[in-house]
């Protein structure tokens, strides 16, 4: 260990810089992983535990809500096209004068 922080000193500072990163960056992840791993098992424990009630795959929840949202843009659009003459026509009329 002493012989590598000799060789460290003796570096410039972009490649201390560069070896501080990666250490960083390195340890940063192990703790990532470990938590992750820690967090993984207790969630699967705590799913196991209560039975949770049928849920729709991810895929048809997003197949639903898009169906839901499409249908209530259609309807939308098709009460401006209803709303639309009439809006036409008062705007036609108050540049006539009339």
């Amino acid at each position: 260990m002493n012989r590598f922080l000799e060789k460290l000193r003796n570096k410039p500072i972009r490649e201390k810089r560069k070896i501080a990163m990666m250490a960083s960056t390195s340890i940063t992840a192990i703790i990532f992983i470990v938590y992750g791993s820690y967090s993984y098992v207790k969630v699967s424990e705590s799913f196991s535990k209560n039975k949770l009630p049928d849920i729709a795959s991810p895929v048809q929840a997003i197949k639903q809500s898009f169906s839901e949202t499409f249908n209530k843009t259609g309807d939308e659009i098709n009460k401006i096209k209803e709303i639309l003459p009439q809006i036409q026509a008062t705007t036609t009329a108050t540049t006539t004068g009339e």
